[in-house]
């Protein structure tokens, strides 16, 4: 049988490429090779159908989170005090916060006001914020990581921020509602590529060492991330379908994390 996982968030390919001034090809191509490394991730060590629930949910995922919290501490926060973490109840965001906290900055998550609770609870933020307060940060060198990719939001960041928005970087569109073409140039934030620091960190580390890092960073994630998952395994065609749709229209917790067998 072959296995199967649905994230709690679905990542847009036209809302980056409209984004972002990605060609069509070049978005199928970074979407082609996260599938590979998160298949890599997946797979290590095990087979798909011995995965424990955790591995199978996150650790794909968490070779983001962990390239993202490097690039970023590894450019100096970017000139940043605060770096703001959108959707930050999604699992590859609250990864990145995770690896983040305590190194230097402070870390902030935005998230939907029915979220708050949740992602207060994982404690692995400084500050968690609903989506209308986000008025309320601090007017200081400022990061966004936006995982999100809503231009409401960004507008509303920036209005806020002015200047002490320091960087902008794209890494997800969790946000279903796909944004005007514009250009790099017009838009503003790069988007994340996290083979591109990978591939430097191969360079300063070699390949052994960046996976025993990321060895590192998993073995200190997983214990703790299996208390704040609730797996619901499923089985068939049926069940995916419903399960697609749950996730697409934004119905499912933050806390589940579902598991399909075909």
């Amino acid at each position: 049988m072959r296995s199967a996982f649905v994230q709690s968030r679905v990542r847009v390919c036209t809302s980056v490429s409209k984004g972002t001034g990605w060609s069509a090809a070049k978005v199928t191509y970074v979407m082609r090779l996260t599938m590979a490394l998160r298949a890599r991730a997946v797979m290590s060590g095990s087979s798909a159908g011995s995965a424990r629930p955790a591995q199978i949910l996150y650790r794909p995922l968490f070779w983001t989170s962990f390239m993202l919290a490097d690039w970023i501490i590894d450019n100096a926060w970017l000139g940043a005090r605060t770096a703001v973490l959108s959707s930050a109840s999604s699992k590859t965001a609250y990864g990145a916060a995770f690896l983040l906290q305590g190194r230097g900055c402070e870390v902030v998550g935005l998230t939907s006001r029915r979220n708050v609770a949740f992602t207060e609870s994982l404690g692995c933020y400084d500050r968690v914020l609903a989506y209308e307060d986000a008025s309320r940060l601090s007017p200081e060198p400022s990061l966004y990581a936006d995982f999100a990719g809503d231009e409401a939001l960004t507008a509303a960041l920036r209005a806020h921020l002015g200047d002490a928005l320091v960087h902008h970087v794209v890494v997800g569109v969790t946000n279903q509602q796909p944004g005007p073409a514009g250009t790099l140039a017009e838009t503003g934030p790069g988007m994340f590529f996290a083979p591109d620091q990978m591939r430097k960190r191969i360079g300063d580390w070699g390949r052994e060492g960046l996976d025993r890092r990321f060895a590192d960073a998993w073995r200190r994630f997983a214990p703790v991330v299996e208390g704040w998952v609730d797996v619901v395994h499923s089985q068939g065609p049926q069940a995916l379908k419903q399960v697609w749709h749950e996730v697409q229209s934004g119905r499912t917790a933050p806390r589940t994390g579902h598991v399909l067998v075909l």
